[in-house]
Protein backbone atom coordinates (compact mmCIF):
# COMPACT_ATOMS: atom_id res chain seq x y z
CA UNK A 1 0.00 0.00 0.00
CA UNK A 2 1.28 3.44 -0.85
CA UNK A 3 0.78 6.34 1.52
CA UNK A 4 1.66 9.86 0.46
CA UNK A 5 1.67 12.88 2.73
CA UNK A 6 2.25 16.48 1.73
CA UNK A 7 2.36 19.35 4.17
CA UNK A 8 2.77 23.09 4.16
CA UNK A 9 3.55 25.23 7.20
CA UNK A 10 3.53 29.01 7.23
CA UNK A 11 4.34 31.24 10.21
CA UNK A 12 1.65 33.67 9.05
CA UNK A 13 -1.77 32.00 9.37
CA UNK A 14 -4.17 31.91 6.44
CA UNK A 15 -7.95 32.16 6.69
CA UNK A 16 -9.54 28.73 6.25
CA UNK A 17 -13.32 29.03 6.41
CA UNK A 18 -13.07 31.71 9.08
CA UNK A 19 -10.30 30.00 11.08
CA UNK A 20 -6.62 30.99 11.10
CA UNK A 21 -4.43 28.00 10.23
CA UNK A 22 -0.69 27.53 9.88
CA UNK A 23 -0.50 23.89 8.79
CA UNK A 24 -2.07 22.11 5.82
CA UNK A 25 -1.78 18.32 5.49
CA UNK A 26 -2.80 16.29 2.45
CA UNK A 27 -2.82 12.51 2.75
CA UNK A 28 -3.50 9.90 0.08
CA UNK A 29 -3.81 6.16 0.44
CA UNK A 30 -3.80 3.76 -2.49
CA UNK A 31 -6.50 1.68 -0.83
CA UNK A 32 -7.96 1.26 2.63
CA UNK A 33 -5.66 -0.69 4.89
CA UNK A 34 -4.99 -1.05 8.59
CA UNK A 35 -2.06 1.35 8.11
CA UNK A 36 -4.56 4.10 7.31
CA UNK A 37 -5.79 4.17 10.91
CA UNK A 38 -2.27 3.81 12.28
CA UNK A 39 -0.93 6.70 10.17
CA UNK A 40 -3.95 8.92 10.81
CA UNK A 41 -3.80 8.32 14.58
CA UNK A 42 -0.05 8.97 14.67
CA UNK A 43 -0.47 12.31 12.88
CA UNK A 44 -3.43 13.23 15.08
CA UNK A 45 -1.39 12.47 18.23
CA UNK A 46 1.50 14.61 16.96
CA UNK A 47 -0.80 17.53 16.17
CA UNK A 48 -2.53 17.36 19.55
CA UNK A 49 0.72 17.28 21.56
CA UNK A 50 2.20 20.79 21.77
CA UNK A 51 5.82 19.57 22.14
CA UNK A 52 5.56 17.07 19.26
CA UNK A 53 3.77 19.63 17.08
CA UNK A 54 6.61 22.13 17.49
CA UNK A 55 9.16 19.40 16.71
CA UNK A 56 7.09 18.40 13.69
CA UNK A 57 7.02 21.87 12.14
CA UNK A 58 10.82 22.18 12.43
CA UNK A 59 11.31 19.56 9.69
CA UNK A 60 12.86 21.25 6.67
CA UNK A 61 12.64 18.39 4.16
CA UNK A 62 10.64 15.32 3.30
CA UNK A 63 13.47 13.09 4.60
CA UNK A 64 13.48 14.90 7.96
CA UNK A 65 9.69 14.50 8.09
CA UNK A 66 9.91 10.73 7.45
CA UNK A 67 12.67 10.27 10.05
CA UNK A 68 10.58 12.21 12.58
CA UNK A 69 7.50 10.07 11.86
CA UNK A 70 9.47 6.81 12.07
CA UNK A 71 10.84 7.79 15.50
CA UNK A 72 7.32 8.17 16.90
Amino acid sequence: MKIKIAYHYNNKPINWFGHPINLILLMTFQDYHKNFSKTYNLLFDILMDNKLYHEFIQNQSYNEFIIFIERK
